[in-house]
């Protein structure tokens, strides 16, 4: 029996393409820039709402570019972001992206039909794989396409040079991708912003909910690299100098039971809690004494914005986008990825003094204007042009 493709030798196919444009780059950007209104369309794989921070950033940069004035609409799986999209004037179309030589295909066709009805200047991939449909479908279509590298370490992200232009989310982003062969000319680095969602127009008035204290409090998926494992034998170290303390780890994911298990190893297990997915994780935040993230990697963690918005005083592992996410370090405590020790020591030095605690919060709220979800738009648009 022939084996069918796989899907790595399906994009090394793709990316041999050369796909016919009706007009060049520069003749395009010309026209981009006297339009009074731009089409754009946001592919996506879903639009849950589920803690996905690939899904918040592409509802923020599609909602604001509607505010501004131009014609967008998103194409994607299914999920409850698609009334919001719809109640701010961004139309939204179905189209599953699954990672499958049968998927793509059948996605092409139904990609195809939406070029159609809507007639886009720019596609904006949020994904490889509608980055792989796009290019392989424009065929003498004049858009563009824009995609975004949200997860620089995906191991097929070279598909990203399908696009004409590729975002990176932080200049160490923008460094992995032009190492992994894309090239220099094609990257911009646009940082996530989250600051003014539309996502979530009054944060505050989310109900408020009781924590043990001190409680320290993480929201993330729950894999491996999120270094939730990390964490609680971080959390184990300062059990016994803070018996009072509380873990909350809020969010879901593939590793969960690999990681009830680590916790019910622990002596302080009955102290770690598996809060699971909740729309309501700003409240977490406002009710945490610590905020950690432990990730091995992150392109730009937008709980991070989300966790200083809050006020939260924080430790994360310095990697990636989440240096940069904290200011160099001013906005909070970094430490080595998958240092347990250092983690430890970390958390306990803000859960044992208050006034250092309260030093790291204010110094969360400083210069959050730069991580507003417009201005992350903003910049958008101007790739495009």
């Amino acid at each position: 029996m022939a084996k069918s493709p796989t899907f790595g030798c399906w994009w090394r196919a793709v990316l041999n393409l050369e796909t016919a444009t009706s007009r060049s780059s520069e003749e395009f950007g010309r026209g981009l820039l006297q339009s009074p209104g731009v089409r754009i369309l946001h592919l996506l794989h879903d639009v849950r709402d589920a803690g996905n921070g690939i899904v918040h950033a592409a509802i923020d940069v599609a909602t604001y570019q509607r505010v501004v004035g131009h014609t967008v609409a998103v194409a994607s799986g299914p999920g409850a972001f698609s009334d919001l999209l719809v109640s701010n004037g961004v139309d939204w179309y179905p189209l599953p992206l699954r990672r499958s030589v049968r998927n793509i295909a059948l996605a092409g066709f139904r990609f195809r039909s939406v070029v159609r009805r809507f007639a886009p200047d720019i596609v904006h991939s949020h994904g490889l794989i509608g980055t792989a449909v796009a290019r392989a479908w424009r065929l003498r279509s004049p858009y563009r396409i824009v995609a975004t590298a949200h997860r620089v370490y995906d191991r097929d992200v070279r598909l990203l040079s399908l696009a004409d232009e590729v975002i990176a989310l932080s200049e160490s982003n923008a460094e992995v991708l032009a190492a992994r062969g894309i090239s220099h000319s094609k990257i911009h680095v646009i940082k996530n912003g989250t600051i003014g969602t539309l996502r979530r127009p009054d944060k505050n008035a989310t109900p408020q909910i009781e924590l043990e204290h001190p409680a320290v409090v993480t929201i993330a998926g729950l894999y491996k690299r999120k270094g939730i494992d990390v964490l609680i034998s971080a959390f184990a170290r300062i059990g016994e100098t803070h018996p009072n303390a509380h873990l909350y780890i809020v969010g879901e994911g593939p590793d969960r039971d690999l990681f009830q298990k680590i916790a019910i190893g622990e002596s302080c297990s009955a102290r770690i809690h598996f809060v699971g997915f909740s729309s309501n994780a700003h409240s977490y935040l406002r009710a945490s004494d610590v905020f950690v993230l432990a990730s091995r990697r992150e392109s730009f963690p937008l709980v991070l914005l989300e966790a200083r918005e809050a006020g939260c005083a924080i430790v994360a592992t310095d990697v990636d986008g989440a240096k940069e996410a904290l200011d160099g370090g001013d906005a909070g405590i970094l430490v080595a990825a998958d240092d347990v020790p250092a983690l430890a020591i970390a958390i306990d030095k803000v859960i044992s003094d208050p006034k250092l605690a309260e030093e790291y919060r204010a110094s969360a709220g400083r210069s959050l204007w730069r991580f507003n979800a417009e201005r992350m738009a903003l910049e958008t648009l101007a790739v495009y042009a």
